[in-house]
C-alpha cells in the first residue's frame, strides 16, 4: 500500500509540473505575441510618419530652395520706370479672373526688373571672362579637371 500512495502522490506531482511547464510555455507564448503586436504596431507607426514625410518634405524642400535663391539675388539698383518701356496695363474685364491677373502683374513686375537687370549682368559676366581670361595667360599650372575641353 505503501507503494500504491507513493505512485499516487508522485503522480500529481509530475502533473503539476508539466502543468506548470505547459503554463510557462503558454505564457512564453503570449509575451511573444504582445511583443509582436507590439512591433506591428510600431511599424505602422512608422509606416505612417514615412507617409506624413513624403507629402510634407517636398513642400519644406520648395520652401527652403525659394528662400535660398531668394538670398542669392543680386541687389540691383531701382529701376528707373521712365527708362523701362510700359505695355499697355489694360487687362481684360471679363475673361479675366483675379488671381490670374494678379500673376500677370507679377509677371509683368519680374519681367520688367530682369530686363532692366541684364546690363549689370553682362557687366559682371564680361568682368568675370575677363579675369579668367587673365589667369589663363599667367601660364600657371592648373589641375585638368579646372580647364576648359576644347572639341
Amino acid at each position: 500500500m505503501a507503494t500504491g500512495e507513493l505512485k499516487g502522490t508522485l503522480l500529481p506531482a509530475r502533473r503539476l509540473r508539466s502543468q506548470e511547464e505547459s503554463g510557462g510555455e503558454l505564457q512564453e507564448e503570449d509575451d511573444e505575441e504582445r511583443q509582436i503586436e507590439e512591433l506591428e504596431r510600431e511599424v505602422k507607426e512608422m509606416a505612417q510618419k514615412i507617409l506624413d514625410f513624403r507629402s510634407i518634405i517636398p513642400e519644406r524642400l520648395g520652401d527652403a530652395l525659394s528662400t535660398r535663391l531668394a538670398a542669392l539675388r543680386p541687389n540691383f539698383p531701382p529701376v528707373n520706370e521712365s527708362l523701362v518701356y510700359q505695355a499697355d496695363t489694360k487687362l481684360p474685364a471679363n475673361g479675366g479672373d483675379e488671381r490670374q491677373l494678379e500673376k500677370l502683374k507679377l509677371f509683368r513686375e519680374k519681367t520688367i526688373n530682369s530686363i532692366a537687370a541684364a546690363p549689370l549682368l553682362l557687366k559682371r559676366v564680361n568682368e568675370s571672362l575677363e579675369k579668367l581670361n587673365k589667369i589663363d595667360s599667367c601660364n600657371l599650372n592648373i589641375h585638368p579637371a579646372f580647364k576648359w575641353k576644347n572639341k
